[in-house]
């Protein structure tokens, strides 16, 4: 009968059933420690330090073991020769240990150290008390009574809570885990002190709850995160809020001994231990109780939705019969999923009482047979399952309409625990515990335990993607969770201690990744060049898809220009570019350039590099290597006239010279001048009290001028051979600007000017000197150009003076057509 060991509690019923026979011999659980991982995952066990026993024969090896839930062993591995303070499961199903020192070490389900840290600064320098290990991090209570946190095992970083003050090591402690807390960040640690009171502590601050009904010797945290059941040194079993607002229960067990273990079952029932009488306590809301009573000692693996008992013989679950399945199993159930239930029964004997029985729920059909679906879930046994989704599809048949999805989905996923479930496999897992740890965290374990078979057949027959869909927008994408039980198996490959022949493992492995189009192999190089097989990595490397992946890879195994092939053969600069920058920094000069030199890409973009962090030194390098002494002087010369410094302008102009006249380049002629001219104005800015280095000659010159050194200034026109033109130029607007009208008038008359006159008069009107400019644009030639001069000027007499003198009667019509002078055209007429 499916009610048989149903046992009742309050207004609902509990149940014990078998799961396993164990596989594991004769353990004898009173010398050993226990420790098991939650979601029917491994128990790891070694000796127990803090009980005095007779070591000898098998016993005597001080070896930790990993046995699954069947009892099968995974692994075994020796203990670390310092004291074990605490050992504990992480949610990726690693054995996290830690030891007396402040040493944190976490193990794969198969025993393989996966990685060592140290808890820096107080625990490692006090040493640590204890420890409470949950599914991402950690608490540690040190001997001088401070407590530190690592919140995430995955990236350890040690935080300190607050120092509560505590004069002597609480009488027991525990804690609420981050995401039960209020801010869903920080854990909270609830400290049972002496005097009977309870301190929770936290980052940022701690809270004296002021209780008297204590001292408390064992407290456990439901797992919702919001009871809390504790233990009292008179022998009371007193339920709580978290928050200790509400005060739930008290129960008296008469026995001032506390229990081994406290633990709660679901979330309203709690569950006390004693291995001296081995009984099994369990105490409802309404402080109703049961118990079972055992022949040998016991050791309790709390679930979300109950608890796994382990015995020498036997792997139990207790739990609460779930509400679909009483409804339809109690004795005499009248509910319509129980009559659906019964009809199928009674249809397979030809009784007209099955269609008596859907007439009656006819209303109620389509719960009826959610009901059922439901109920399958909840059962280990196949024939029960079968029976109860028997059920519903024979109710299924009665519908207009009934989403089959959820019949098929169901059935899928009860498939896929029966096959976890099996003796083979051993994590008894439940419907409830299966969704709270989710389709992914169920692959990482199997592939952890090199059950990659079955983890990619999972994976292809739940259709999983590689990052859960966002319920929000649907979205599915991402690549098949398989891609990640292949690369898992492959880098399980390349580890293994019977290694392949390179050339064997690679085909074997591309053989069963080639079905995984744009799969990774980068993972899998790298684990072959940390197991020291460098050949292999290279050979898998060559069958990566991304160079992005690839060129990292490569640098860290040191094959640069490898990596430098790749990320040129990529098209992608920046990958160029990171790789340039590592063989700079590891390589020697010369070795740097010898590589680059080869790919006229990789060259090209070094120099572009160089410009752009404007890093003139790397460029002198490169320019230098190259034998471009063109480009070399050139960036000297640009570096000389950016520079403020005398000496490092001489030197830089120099150098640009000799390399000019090293390459015959007649460049070098203009560099030999420009050092001339700077050591003229160095000898200017001595004797005149002005500046003029950095600037050009014709600034120069006109410097000079203003200054009223014209015999200074014709000397450096014909050292440096300024043209003629050009130095009329610079000494009009010198002139002009200093004010020197006789000087001016004096330099019109030396010769013809070889500029005209208009820049004479244009430089006189610029500076409102009217009758000087005048002066200049009478002797502007030709005449029309004159007259266009006093025009623009509007001096339109003058201009009708050049217009008669020029004897052009269309200069004299266009005169008339702009001049705005009424008097003067009436004049004119």
């Amino acid at each position: 009968m499916e009610h048989e060991g149903w046992q009742k509690l309050d207004d609902r019923y509990y149940r014990k059933f078998e799961i396993y026979e164990m596989s594991w011999g004769a353990l004898d659980f009173s010398k050993l420690k226990l420790v098991g991982c939650p979601y029917g995952g491994a128990l790891a066990v070694t000796r127990d330090d803090t009980k005095i026993i007779k070591i000898s024969g098998a016993d005597s090896s001080d070896s930790i073991s990993i046995y699954t839930s069947y009892g099968k062993k995974l692994a075994e591995f020796m203990r670390d020769k310092e004291r074990i303070v605490k050992m504990g499961w992480s949610d990726l199903e690693r054995l996290v240990i830690v030891l007396a020192n402040g040493t944190v070490l976490l193990y794969t389900a198969l025993g393989e150290l996966q990685r060592r840290f140290l808890l820096e600064g107080p625990p490692a320098e006090d040493g640590v008390m204890d420890s409470i290990i949950w599914g991402t991090g950690l608490v540690v209570l040190t001997n001088r009574l401070q407590l530190f946190a690592v919140m995430s095992l995955e990236v350890p970083y040690t935080i300190p809570l607050k120092n509560p003050g505590l004069d002597s090591p609480p009488t027991s402690w525990t804690i609420i885990e981050p995401q039960f807390t209020k801010d869903g960040e920080t854990v909270e640690v609830l400290l049972a002190t002496s005097t009977g009171t309870i301190i929770v502590v936290t980052d940022a601050g701690f809270h004296d709850m002021l209780l008297s009904n204590g001292p408390f010797t064992s407290m456990s945290v439901s797992p919702t995160g919001k009871i809390l059941a504790c233990f009292t040194k008179t022998g009371n079993v007193w339920v709580v809020s978290t928050d200790f607002a509400k005060n739930l229960s008290t129960f008296e067990t008469r026995s001032p001994k506390p229990p081994e273990q406290l633990v709660w079952c679901g979330t309203d029932a709690v569950v006390l231990y004693w291995e001296r009488d081995n009984l099994l306590f369990i105490i409802g809301p309404n402080n109703n109780w049961i118990k079972y009573q055992y022949d040998e000692p016991l050791y309790l693996v709390p679930e979300c939705d109950g608890i796994r008992i382990f015995s020498k013989r036997l792997c139990e679950f207790l739990h609460r019969v779930p509400n679909v399945t009483e409804s339809i199993f109690k004795v005499a159930g009248t509910s319509p999923a129980a009559l659906l239930y019964d009809a199928v029964g009674q249809f397979a004997v030809r009784s007209p009482k099955a269609d008596e029985n859907i007439r009656l729920i006819r209303d109620d059909l389509s719960t009826a047979v959610e009901n059922c679906i439901e109920a399958a879930t909840h059962e280990f046994n196949f024939m029960t399952q079968r029976n109860l989704l028997k059920a519903a599809a024979f109710g299924k048949a009665f519908l207009d309409w009934f989403n089959s999805d959820l019949f098929t989905e169901t059935a899928r996923t009860i498939r896929v625990m029966n096959q976890i479930r099996h003796e083979e496999i051993g994590i008894p897992i439940t419907m409830p515990q299966f969704k709270m740890l989710t389709p992914h965290v169920l692959i990482d374990r199997l592939i952890n335990r090199n059950h990659h078979l079955l983890a990619y057949k999972i994976c292809e027959y739940l259709h999983l993607k590689m990052y859960e869909p966002s319920r929000e927008k649907g979205d599915q994408s991402g690549d098949p969770l398989s891609y990640k039980v292949l690369v898992h198996w492959a880098c399980a490959k390349v580890k293994n201690k019977n290694p392949i022949p390179d050339q064997v493992l690679v085909n074997e492995i591309v053989t069963k990744l080639k079905s995984a189009p744009g799969i990774s192999f980068a993972e899998i190089a790298s684990t072959a060049h940390k197991a020291n097989r460098r050949q292999l990595a290279t050979m898998l490397l060559d069958f990566e898809p991304r160079a992005a992946d690839q060129v990292p890879l490569l640098i860290s195994m040191k094959e640069t220009e490898r990596a430098l092939e790749k990320a040129i053969i990529s098209g992608d600069t920046d990958l160029v570019h990171f790789v340039l920058y590592n063989m700079k920094r590891t390589y020697s000069q010369r070795e740097f350039f010898d590589c680059i030199s080869k790919y006229d890409v990789a060259m090209s973009l070094w120099i572009l590099f160089c410009k752009e962090e404007k890093d003139n030194t790397l460029l002198k390098e490169t320019y230098a290597y190259l034998n471009r002494n063109d480009l070399l002087a050139n960036l000297l010369v640009k570096q000389a006239t950016s520079s403020t410094d005398t000496e490092e302008q001489k030197s830089c102009l120099k150098q640009a010279s000799a390399l000019f006249k090293k390459s015959n380049n007649p460049a070098f002629k203009v560099i030999d001048e420009q050092q001339r001219l700077l050591l003229l104005q160095h000898d200017l800015e001595n004797n005149m009290n002005a500046e003029f280095v950095g600037s050009s000659l014709s600034m120069t010159l006109y410097r000079v001028i203003l200054l009223g050194n014209y015999k200074r200034a014709t000397s450096i026109r014909s050292e440096f051979k300024v043209p003629d033109k050009r130095f009329w130029w610079i000494k009009i607007r010198a002139l002009a600007e200093k004010g020197d009208w006789t000087e001016l008038d004096k330099f019109s008359k030396e010769k013809k000017s070889p500029i005209g006159y208009k820049p004479f008069a244009d430089a006189c009107y610029k500076k409102g000197q009217i009758a000087e400019a005048t002066k200049y644009a009478k002797k502007i030639l030709p005449l029309p150009q004159r007259a266009e001069y006093f025009m623009k000027k509007g001096q339109w007499q003058l201009a009708v003076e050049v217009a008669i003198e020029a004897k052009s009667e269309d200069l004299m019509n266009e005169i008339k057509s702009k001049c705005p002078d009424q008097g003067l055209l009436s004049h004119l007429k």
